[in-house]
């Protein structure tokens, strides 16, 4: 655990961003303190046609607190992409 933890802040791939080419969806709470939306901002702006969704009224355990939504949400991005990709 005490490496994970240490990775954290020393394991960095920014560069990597760009030469994702996945359907990405990037989901965050709004209220999220410990990964804020402008992280989630962030990577979505890097990573090529990565789409972004704040969730309101939820925070960093937003698959918790809002679980509704992010299986509606995780639902329809695996249906796009099985559209899109066969």
């Amino acid at each position: 655990m005490r490496t994970a933890i240490d990775v954290l802040v020393t394991h960095d791939t920014c560069d990597a961003l760009a030469r994702i080419h996945l359907p990405t969806l990037c989901i965050v709470g709004d209220a999220d303190a410990e990964t804020p939306v402008a992280y989630s901002r962030f990577l979505a702006d890097h990573i090529p046609d990565a789409r972004l969704v704040v969730v309101p009224r939820a925070g960093h355990l937003v698959h918790v607190e809002a679980p509704d939504e992010v299986n509606r949400l995780l639902a329809g991005h695996f249906a796009s992409c099985e559209a899109a990709h066969g």
